[in-house]
């Protein structure tokens, strides 16, 4: 016996289509969101690395004035004492 195929009827292919249209939204939509969320967490990301770069740039730089002054400091107590030690 031969199969009968049977037409779709309207009703089934307004469905299909409702359901494809929604399909479409949801991907564009998951999408778009999915963008919105990379470019938030890169600014957030950037955000926090300027951040660590800038306190550790802090630390070295102050790290660094201060042995320079201690140095300074130094060199000018030895001038001092040496010229107390001619003096004496």
């Amino acid at each position: 016996m031969a199969e009968k195929k049977i037409a779709p009827k309207s009703g089934n292919r307004l469905l299909l289509t409702i359901l494809g249209a929604a399909v479409a939204v949801i991907l564009i939509a998951s999408a778009g969101i999915g963008r919105y969320m990379s470019r938030s967490y890169e600014r957030l990301t950037f955000e926090f690395m300027d951040g660590q770069s800038q306190q550790v740039m802090d630390v070295a730089v102050t790290d660094m004035l201060w042995r320079g002054h201690a140095a300074t400091v130094a060199g000018v107590a030895a001038e001092i004492a040496t010229e107390m030690r001619a003096a004496v």
